[in-house]
């Protein structure tokens, strides 16, 4: 018996048909933005203490063509970096063992230019947008508060990465 719950095993071929086009334009649409990324010439982001463990902001971001790398806190963040310098840094601030705004001062000395995007929900008794000040003043470029819409993470990385 054919489970009609689950998409791969459509049996009205109508739903089929359907489901093939749906693949299709994704296929359209995710190889567009790797072409324009391509074109922009970035491709890798770092990823620190955003979700390493390949959860939202992975899955997005390589829906939209980039190539995500993750690290659970600043100092896998820090030692990935000695391996292989990305195009652009996303960060979280609270995070355990090294927090975001360290990771953004180390990694600002380190090198001047790679831009940072930052991010915070808040916490330990800080406001999202005072924390978010502090990592601006450390160093990133762009930052935006949690929660958010998918978009305004697109939007902040084409902001740093336009500059």
């Amino acid at each position: 018996m054919v489970n009609d719950s689950c998409p791969l095993f459509l049996s009205n071929p109508a739903q089929k048909a359907l489901r093939d086009r749906e693949l299709a334009l994704l296929y359209v649409v995710k190889d567009f933005w790797r072409v324009l990324l391509n074109l922009l010439g970035v491709r890798d982001i770092l990823a620190i203490g955003t979700d390493h463990r390949g959860g939202f902001f992975s899955r997005l971001l390589t829906q939209r063509g980039y190539d995500v790398r993750t690290a659970a806190d600043g100092s896998e963040g820090l030692r990935w970096m000695e391996e292989s310098l990305p195009d652009v840094l996303l960060v979280d601030i609270f995070m355990p063992e090294q927090d975001g705004l360290e990771t953004i001062r180390l990694v600002r000395r380190a090198f001047p230019t790679l831009p940072i995007v930052a991010m915070s929900g808040g916490g330990f008794g800080y406001r999202a947008g005072d924390i978010l000040t502090v990592a601006r003043d450390f160093g990133a470029q762009s930052t935006f508060t949690k929660p958010f819409a998918p978009e305004a993470l697109l939007t902040a990385l084409q902001a740093v990465i336009n500059r």
